[in-house]
């Protein structure tokens, strides 16, 4: 598993390649007393604005489960919501463990769901191979 260290120098300049303008890193935000931080902000020539949350999050006590990863993602979604309604937060993991924790049907659940989105990271090639946006969310099954 790469370190947060080795995946943010990976994206700094994968995002640089890609035409975005790295604003922040890290982006701190406060919203009612609640302190939330994200690794890394960016603007686009477009005026696109992206946020990014890099897994493994920088941890000295070790990597947390990919599941509290998530629920902060969630948290730091809806907070930058409210602060900034469109920004858009990314998710920015390495492929190899994408490949193995995010099977079709979880990756699409979370997309629709929670609207999650997703860079996936090449570490050979140094490049953000991968960009999943959210999708829609899914109509509810009707048990009746």
């Amino acid at each position: 598993m790469l370190s947060h260290t080795t995946m943010a120098s990976i994206m700094i300049p994968a995002l640089e390649r890609q035409g975005w303008l790295i604003t922040h890193q890290p982006l701190r935000m406060l919203w009612y007393g609640i302190e939330s931080q994200l690794d890394l902000a960016a603007n686009s020539t477009s005026h696109r604005s992206i946020t990014i949350a890099i897994y493994p999050p920088h941890d000295d006590s070790g990597v947390p489960p990919l599941t509290c990863f998530l629920g902060q993602a969630l948290v730091t979604q809806a907070i930058l919501g409210r602060l900034d309604p469109m920004c858009t937060l990314y998710c920015a993991l390495d492929r190899a463990i994408f490949t193995a924790l995010f099977v079709a049907p979880l990756r699409d659940l979370l997309r629709s769901a929670y609207q999650m989105r997703f860079i996936v990271v090449d570490a050979t090639q140094e490049e953000a191979i991968q960009w999943i946006p959210a999708q829609a969310p899914a109509q509810s099954l009707n048990w009746s």
